[in-house]
């Protein structure tokens, strides 16, 4: 229902799975797993706003067919 957020969260899930690459190539170079965690912050971020929007278009939605019955 929100191509654009599921784009966003393809995006961020490659970034996040490159960044795990490039920290198990180079383990000690511990700003890959900075690098991870805050593309996982950000997933979750947007996660919780495709959440949130969905929680609005639910309550439009039963308020709508309230309004036609």
């Amino acid at each position: 229902m929100y191509p654009e957020l599921n784009e966003i969260k393809e995006v961020l899930s490659k970034h996040i799975h490159y960044a795990e690459d490039d920290f198990y190539q180079d383990t000690d170079n511990h700003y890959y797993l900075g690098v991870r965690d805050g593309l996982q912050k950000a997933l979750e971020f947007v996660k919780n706003v495709e959440g949130e929007l969905y929680d609005e278009f639910n309550k439009w939605a039963k308020s709508s067919i309230k309004g036609k019955g």
